[in-house]
């Protein structure tokens, strides 16, 4: 075999492990349970076999409960613990380094607005620490025209505690935030959604340097 047969070889085989190792299939199935206790190793390949065979996603978790995977590409994973949780991970680039990759995972709660936690791992599943950004109302409320000055107050002035949900974007390496609605009446609850904006911020701006 000649010497140039052989080094496209070795390259073809190299570039085929790093696309196997960028697939968040992979990092599904060695997690640490710690990370997901609702769900066993077993649940969470089913899920993997289930929605890549085009299947209903839905396993009966550890706690006796349902939990179904919704979303699952090369990079992202969806899933709905139970009717008060969901899991979201992504693999994302967080240095300059094209080649570095890390896994952001953001965990919601609903109780009964959606409020969320972002964790980011290392592919080894050493937990990185993370920068703290603090949002402040300004930042998710924005006046609509037709809305009166009085108005927008009053229901700014509901928005408290504030509790901020994410959401990790499947196409891009973006987190969406938001605001939750406190408890309200409809007509309050229609008016909020009105005046609340979404934030993206980049992942990579939560890791430290």
């Amino acid at each position: 075999m000649s010497k140039r047969i052989v080094i496209s070889l070795l390259s073809f085989l190299v570039s085929c492990n790093v696309l196997f190792a960028h697939n968040i299939r992979d990092y599904l199935r060695t997690m640490p349970d710690s990370l997901c206790p609702i769900l066993s190793k077993n649940n969470r390949l089913d899920m993997i076999d289930f929605i890549d065979s085009k299947m209903k996603a839905e396993v009966s978790n550890k706690f006796e409960g349902k939990s179904e995977m919704t979303a699952l590409t090369d990079s992202f994973a969806d899933i709905k613990m139970s009717e008060r949780s969901s899991v979201q991970m992504r693999l994302f680039n967080p240095t300059d380094n094209k080649d570095s990759l890390a896994i952001a995972m953001i965990y919601s709660y609903y109780a009964p607005e959606k409020e969320s936690i972002l964790r980011i791992f290392s592919t080894t599943w050493d937990e990185y620490d993370i920068k703290t950004i603090d949002f402040s109302i300004d930042d998710f409320v924005q006046k609509p025209d037709t809305m009166s000055v009085e108005r927008f107050h009053t229901l700014c002035d509901m928005i408290s505690p504030k509790m901020v949900c994410m959401d990790l974007n499947s196409q891009n390496e973006n987190i969406s935030f938001t605001l939750s609605t406190p408890f309200t009446n409809d007509e309050d609850k229609e008016g909020l959604k009105k005046i609340i904006k979404s934030k993206n911020v980049n992942i990579k701006s939560y890791v430290l340097k």
